[in-house]
């Protein structure tokens, strides 16, 4: 009864409230969604195991064997074929209920605030592609300065959890001048199986179950400050 009642109702809401991005911004970017972020992040942050693989992986497993029951089931015809697909059908649309709900719920209506270009009054218009050419020039101009200023020591390389770490660092300035919010929790973590992040070209992902930053560290450390910041962003 509750998949039956629930899916009906959240796409009807979710139709709803892709009307009003402002009310969204108001009412649930701004006010409820740190609170719950917040939340998360201090449940899971003070480890470094990845609890949102842990559950994603724990639940695949968990379908594996209910499957492999009930077809050992079938083949020894204590249940019909028919049966089993109706039960499989309603678990899998339970399942999904729980999860939709908890992923609107826990960061899925940001897909429908205010875009960032109007929240910032940015101007992104009649942009020129030397425009772009001399933005990036000097990005690169300033990236040389920055590195040539280093002293020897400040060269050694930096650990893959430190680098990670200093991914908050830029959203405590950009605090300062665009009144963000700051991140008082931090919870940013190397995945369980980096390589099979590469494997599947994924750079990073943001559990929205458990609020926790998950970051591929497999590749080159100098492309993990921007998926770092990618996903600290969606906290």
């Amino acid at each position: 009864i509750f998949v039956f009642l629930i899916l009906p109702v959240i796409y009807i809401l979710v139709r709803q409230i892709n009307k009003a991005p402002e009310w969204v911004e108001a009412n649930y970017s701004t006010s409820v969604y740190p609170y719950i972020s917040d939340f998360l992040r201090q449940l899971t942050g003070w480890t470094i195991i990845p609890f949102g693989q842990l559950l994603i992986v724990s639940l695949l497993i968990l379908i594996f064997f209910w499957l492999l029951k009930r077809g050992q089931e079938v083949r020894r015809y204590q249940i019909s074929k028919k049966n089993f697909l109706l039960k499989a059908s309603f678990n899998a649309l339970f399942i999904y209920s729980l999860l939709y709900t908890w992923f609107l719920l826990s960061w899925g209506l940001n897909y429908f605030r205010l875009p960032l270009i109007e929240k910032l009054d940015l101007n992104v218009e009649d942009i020129q592609v030397n425009e772009l050419v001399k933005l990036n020039k000097k990005l690169i101009a300033n990236c040389n300065l920055l590195r040539t200023s280093f002293i020897e020591k400040e060269r050694l390389p930096l650990s893959n959890s430190e680098i990670l770490e200093m991914g908050y660092a830029g959203y405590t300035e950009l605090d300062t001048i665009y009144q963000i919010g700051s991140i008082q929790n931090k919870s940013i973590k190397a995945p369980i199986w980096d390589t099979g992040f590469s494997y599947l070209k994924i750079g990073g992902i943001y559990s929205m179950i458990t609020g926790e930053a998950i970051v591929n560290t497999d590749p080159p450390n100098y492309l993990i400050p921007f998926t770092a910041s990618h996903e600290i962003a969606h906290q």
